[in-house]
């Protein structure tokens, strides 16, 4: 029998709701977003699919879910209607609905790429920063020696 899990997370704490494919709502708990708290909620729930919704703080949880061996979905924040249209909304009510998209196979899902795209994108990411403050450090060198009235050219070039 497989369980839906809907998962609202957020920097410090995450809600969890579990619904059978019925709908019916098994457990809810709110815990602490820590990789622990994680492993130990996820212990007993076996043949779980996991939905979450793409927030800022997604893919440390992502990433451990899909290592442990589920199968996670991630919700499209802006086509999950169900949510935001809510008039009592709270994070245990968040996790319900997508707990409950899931089962009905109505999540609007947001594309994850595989590990690989996501772990050069990441270099990518530290090699654009990188040089971004390289250049700000070259800048702020190139201004102290103007301050100085010092005159050597280019600093970085062999000549």
């Amino acid at each position: 029998m497989p369980l839906y899990v809907g998962l609202d997370v957020h920097k410090g704490t995450c809600h969890a709701t579990v619904v059978d494919e019925h709908g019916e709502i098994v457990e809810q708990r709110r815990f602490v977003n820590q990789r622990d708290e994680y492993e130990y909620f996820f212990k007993h729930i076996k043949d779980a699919k996991v939905a979450m919704e793409a927030c800022y703080c997604y893919q440390p949880v992502y990433e451990l879910l899909e290592g442990m061996g589920i199968e996670v979905k991630l919700a499209h924040p802006n086509r999950t209607r169900a949510i935001a249209e809510e008039k009592l909304k709270t994070d245990a009510k968040d996790s319900e609905v997508l707990a409950k998209l899931l089962a009905m196979d109505w999540l609007p899902i947001a594309y994850v790429p595989p590990q690989e795209i996501r772990d050069l994108r990441e270099l990518v990411r530290l090699r654009t920063y990188l040089v971004m403050v390289r250049t700000m450090f070259k800048n702020k060198i190139r201004a102290e020696l103007a301050k100085q009235w010092i005159e050597i050219g280019d600093p970085w070039t062999h000549k």
